[in-house]
């Protein structure tokens, strides 16, 4: 068993001498005079106390203030209560004022109280504390003090007085727990012995139960790991459902209790196919190391499924959701994929500049549908903004070559024309509404021709109206890059006499790359109006991360 000793307390050593001198010092200086008629007080820098005109006929109003709350305050022997305390009717005269909160020093004042007078005394109570002194064997052991959560070296560490819990561990060794009781000023010593561990192995764990190793980073593998208790090495081996063998690994020596590896789902450097498969481990622990279950194999599985559905390609993230900068993507994200992305905008082609425009956006797919965010300042001139949310539900199987996804989204602006707008002329200064649409196209996620047509209510400049978008968008590339164009042509309508507006068609191109092994993805994308003798480029920048 784990052995432990705790010496009577002894005298600190010179590591702790100085801190003593210091709190003798503070104790010295904690009493002082306090006339409150008016004459100053001497008193320590923790101590503030101030007077002014307050109470009643005959009486002072006395308020005692601590850090931290809740210390017993008691006047002449009598227990008035608890921090913060307000005494209404004081009598005037001299009084003796106790301030106690269990774990600090006690502070004691004389007041001489005058009637209509306040008295207000904040005060810093200073924690009583000692020292603990760990010697453990082995010396390397770590040591966490009442589960705070905080791995320490063994040797001296100052605590408030009082009972601790002490956690001692190290790999290949017995974990054991103690308990010291700390004396004011006054260095207590526990000694711990760990005990060699016997070898236990953990189940083995999956960060995914599914993934597709045509992802980049992260999202195309998936983490095995398990834990150990002391030294020995295991082997690997992944199997397909026929129980061939597509890959293996050689782990340990063991030298830490957490072990990982990460299986990327290829081989050759080629993905695998879409199935299930069997990852077993076998651990072997070191000869001189003892098992604690003589019976345990120490063989442990993990199934995982390698699924083309769940790709994932870098793309546009805006006020539409996911996909190409005019035109949402209709094949769904993983589930529980996470992506955010902070960008830029200009537009070099104005005669009057107001750039950039700062952008924020935010997306989750989860497993029916797929959720946005996005946000807009024109930092630039300040007088322009948006705000819109999207959501967007996959119609087809992932797996799918065709793609089908009901999309809606809302959104409101001012001085930008990002927003869901209406206007008879095509122009407007603020604008908000509701559109709802469906998207289609033919491919896989990454590359795929497509158009989406929308249909929406808005509002603009005091007047309400409609208006119809219809757009098409083309995309090539993979888990590491991709390339898009998109269009859209808009028409306006109002409600009541009025006939239609168009507004000047849009297109832009982009490019997408994910760089690494990390899931950072760079994005550039232009849009260009293509009315006649228009200037109104933009051009997009931004970063994003998913995970």
């Amino acid at each position: 068993m784990n052995r432990a000793k705790q010496d009577p307390p002894r005298n600190p050593s010179a590591l702790a001498h100085d801190a003593f001198n210091r709190r003798a010092r503070a104790l010295a200086a904690a009493a002082f005079l306090c006339l409150a008629a008016g004459v100053g007080a001497a008193q320590d820098p923790e101590t503030e106390v101030s007077v002014k005109n307050g109470g009643s006929a005959g009486f002072a109003r006395l308020v005692v203030e601590t850090e931290p709350r809740g210390a017993a305050v008691s006047i002449d022997g009598i227990r008035a209560g608890r921090s913060p305390l307000a005494v209404e009717r004081l009598a005037a005269g001299p009084h003796a004022v106790l301030v106690a909160l269990e774990g600090y020093r006690e502070r004691e004042f004389i007041l001489v109280a005058a009637e209509l007078t306040e008295i207000t005394i904040s005060l810093a109570l200073e924690e009583l504390t000692g020292w603990l002194l760990v010697e453990a064997d082995p010396a390397d052991a770590l040591i966490e003090i009442d589960r705070d959560g905080e791995l320490r070296e063994a040797g001296l560490v100052e605590l408030r007085v009082g009972l601790h819990r002490v956690d001692v561990s190290r790999f290949a060794r017995e974990p054991a727990s103690f308990q010291a009781l700390v004396l004011e000023n006054l260095v207590t010593t526990l000694r711990a012995t760990l005990e060699p561990a016997e070898f236990r192995l953990s189940e083995l764990r999956a960060s995914r139960s599914a993934f597709d190793p045509r992802n980049a980073g992260v999202l195309g593998s998936a983490e095995l790991s398990f834990d150990v208790s002391s030294f020995g090495e295991a082997t690997l081996e992944i199997r397909d459902a026929a129980g061939l063998l597509v890959g293996s690994a050689e782990l340990g020596p063991f030298s830490s209790e957490a072990q990982a590896y990460r299986w990327d789902g290829r081989a050759d450097g080629v993905p695998l196919p879409d199935g299930e498969y069997r990852a077993t481990l076998t651990a072997r622990p070191d000869p001189a190391v003892e098992l604690a279950d003589p019976e345990d194999a120490l063989v442990r599985q993990a199934t995982l499924r390698v699924d083309s559905g769940l790709a994932w390609a870098p793309g546009s993230l805006g006020g539409a959701g996911s996909g190409l900068a005019l035109m949402a993507e209709p094949f769904s994200d993983p589930p529980g994929l996470f992506r955010a992305s902070i960008g830029a905008a200009l537009r070099p082609g104005t005669a009057e500049p107001t750039g950039p425009d700062l952008s924020l956006a935010l997306s989750y797919g989860a497993e029916a549908f797929s959720v946005s965010a996005a946000a807009a300042l024109a930092a630039g001139s300040g007088d322009g903004w948006l705000l819109s949310a999207a959501l967007a539900r996959p119609l087809a199987e992932r797996a799918s070559r065709f793609g089908l996804a009901a999309t809606a989204r809302a959104g409101g602006g001012e001085g930008t024309s990002a927003a869901l707008e209406w206007s008879p002329d095509g122009t407007t200064a603020a604008s908000g509404g509701f559109a709802a649409g469906l998207a289609a196209a033919w491919g896989r996620k990454g590359s795929w021709l497509g158009a989406q047509g929308e249909l929406g209510l808005a509002a603009a400049d005091g007047g309400y109206g409609w208006f119809l978008s219809l757009r098409a968008g083309a995309s090539v590339g993979g888990a590491a890059w991709r390339l898009g164009v998109s269009a859209e042509q808009t028409l306006d309508g109002a409600f009541g006499p009025g006939g239609l507006a168009s507004r000047a068609p849009r297109v832009a191109i982009e490019a997408h790359l994910m760089p690494g092994e990390a899931p950072l993805v760079l994005s550039v994308a232009c849009e260009a109006s293509l009315e006649e003798n228009s200037a109104a480029t933009l051009v997009r920048a931004s970063l994003g991360i998913a995970f």
